[in-house]
């Protein structure tokens, strides 16, 4: 039997659904709120999550976004609930991690099933995943007997991480391809950004090894389905790669900054106006070509260019398959900097250790607050705010920020 936390903000339907998942055998968790629900989540650690997305105070997407931007070995399974079945509410929801979808009002069959469905699933994933760790340790372990090596060096490793002075360097490490991402690649990118939820780390910095950031997915993975005129299931690869990626970034709630030179193209785009700040070298270009070869933009690329410039702008671009200078880029509010071409993580350097040693857990609540923003009322932003403003009224960093205050010296901040 299973352990479900139960998240609404009607005690009816919290009652209605503790008391039939009980009846089956399983235990229940209840929250009321989003807060509550990522701190059930975190301590706790729930088999399955069943989510309403439509309450007015809790931002049940926000939810979704976290939770779907855990490890797949980690996370719990996720049905949302909503009022407003089908259509965009419903692809979206999966899109970010769901694993199934009720519409209101719930029957108790209906209930059931999904339950039923969605832990056999992840009973049978968890089981495939453990096969293959086992696999992979025994390669291994093999190994090390045979003195043939201690794993993978990390150099030849796709994604490379260092962490100092509270922020951890994520380096994009293929420059043979400009950085374009692979199977590999994916992979080791959301194990860093699993390592960069840990506590100690502070502020997150991405950039690349090599002439370039990123060049986005690597199509040359797709040589033969092109040469032998199949279908190459981009859409798969977008749901496979890339919308996890993007929105892990999105859910960390500590400062994301893209060190970019050389060229940014496709969704090394998305990558980079995914996370909060951007430092550009003056020889930096972000390119949207897709257009050039017949695609559309993705990887978050129609959510993201119409919010920093606006839609007329944002189709001039991605219609035209513009390149954009650095400079443009600071123009248009794309870049926050522009550096010399050899001084780019110098100056990532200097933001980086600058914000690891500010309140942030404050600056993570604001920026789920301004990345959330967008999909909501003034109202419930408002309201939303006044949680926030809670959990960081609490925080050890706010104290310590009024203690200096009125002992007239700086703070010394620990993130908590």
């Amino acid at each position: 039997m299973a352990k479900i936390l139960i998240v609404d903000d009607e005690p009816s339907i919290l009652q209605f659904l503790k008391l039939n998942l009980e009846l089956d055998g399983h235990s229940t968790l209840l929250a009321g709120d989003g807060e509550e629900a990522l701190g059930v989540i975190e301590n706790d650690k729930p088999d399955l999550v069943l989510l309403d997305l439509m309450m007015p105070i809790l931002d049940g997407w926000g939810v979704l976004r976290r939770v779907g931007a855990m490890s797949l070995t980690k996370r719990p399974r996720v049905i949302v609930m909503t009022a407003k079945g089908g259509g965009p509410n419903q692809a979206r929801g999966m899109a970010l991690g769901a694993d199934d979808y009720l519409t209101k009002p719930l029957t108790i069959d209906k209930l059931r099933d999904a339950v039923e469905v969605v832990l056999k699933r992840s009973e049978e994933q968890s089981e495939k995943r453990r096969l293959e760790l086992l696999e992979e340790l025994s390669g291994v372990a093999g190994n090390l007997m045979d003195g043939t090596g201690e794993g993978v060096p990390e150099s030849s490793r796709t994604v490379t991480t260092r962490h100092e002075h509270g922020v951890l360097w994520v380096q994009l490490n293929r420059p043979q391809s400009l950085n374009a991402f692979n199977d590999e690649m994916g992979g080791e990118f959301l194990e860093a950004m699993e390592f960069a939820a840990d506590p100690a780390i502070r502020c997150v910095v991405i950039w690349g090894e090599g002439d370039g950031f990123c060049s986005g997915e690597d199509l040359r993975a797709l040589a033969e389905d092109y040469s032998a005129g199949t279908d190459p299931q981009l859409g798969s690869i977008v749901r496979k790669r890339w919308i996890p990626i993007i929105t892990a970034i999105q859910g960390l709630e500590k400062p994301v900054i893209a060190a970019v030179h050389g060229v940014a193209a496709g969704a090394g785009v998305s990558l980079a106006l995914a996370c909060d700040f951007r430092i550009m070298s003056d020889d930096a270009k972000l390119v949207l070509a897709f257009s050039r070869v017949g695609l559309v933009p993705d990887s978050g690329l129609t959510w993201l260019l119409p919010l920093y410039l606006g839609v007329g702008r944002a189709l001039q671009v991605a219609l035209r398959g513009e390149s954009i200078s650095a400079e443009q880029a600071l123009e248009l509010g794309l870049a926050n900097q522009i550096s010399p071409k050899s001084s780019v993580t110098d100056f990532a350097r200097e933001m980086a250790e600058r914000l690891a040693k500010g309140p942030t857990a404050a600056y993570g609540l604001t920026k789920r607050m301004m990345w959330t923003a967008f999909g909501t009322t003034l109202a419930a932003q408002m309201e939303a705010e006044a949680e926030a403003q809670t959990a960081a009224g609490r925080s050890a960093d706010h104290l310590e920020g009024m203690r200096a205050f009125f002992e007239k010296r700086p703070p010394k901040f620990k993130g908590r």
